[in-house]
């Protein structure tokens, strides 16, 4: 399993690492300046959900009805919270903490969706998903991407898709 894909111009596909990775590493393959970037996998979202219990809860959230506001937003709050608690595989940590060390040599880090079903042809969803920009530590790191995989069950993105 691919953990993580440094986006270096060689043909990033969105089912890999998202459509908003797959612009850069193709803006990398046209010589444009990006700064340095990688994306984790969709794999490693796929063995973080399935090696929990976030999976069981998850498929109850996709297959239900839309709740009402209120309830959206205390749904979301705990999925938040379980996404943050829930511990990263051990060899999946090590190697995200190993590609984040390099890019926190460089300077503070920003942490952003890619996913797979943003910038469709019939829909977007720009600007739906977490941003976490300033990040300078890899615990906060770690932290941002469990956040921003906890997104794509936020109440803006359930209404939307």
């Amino acid at each position: 399993m691919r953990v993580v894909r440094h986006l270096d111009g060689s043909g990033a596909r969105v089912d890999e690492v998202g459509g908003k990775a797959v612009g850069l590493d193709r803006l990398l393959s046209y010589g444009f300046p990006v700064p340095t970037a990688l994306a984790i996998t969709v794999d490693a979202y796929r063995s973080f959900v399935n090696g929990s219990d976030l999976r069981e809860r998850l498929v109850k959230v996709a297959t239900s009805e839309l709740p009402t506001p209120d309830h959206i937003e205390a749904e979301a709050h705990t999925i938040d919270e379980m996404f943050r608690l829930t511990q990263l595989d051990h060899e999946i940590e090590q190697e995200v903490r190993t590609s984040v060390r390099t890019l926190l040599a460089e300077g503070p880090i920003a942490v952003r969706s890619s996913a797979t079903a943003e910038d469709m042809g019939a829909a977007s969803f720009a600007g739906q998903y977490l941003t976490v920009l300033g990040i300078e530590e890899e615990e906060a790191a770690l932290e941002a991407i469990k956040l921003c995989w906890a997104s794509l069950w936020g109440p803006s993105v359930r209404a939307y898709r």
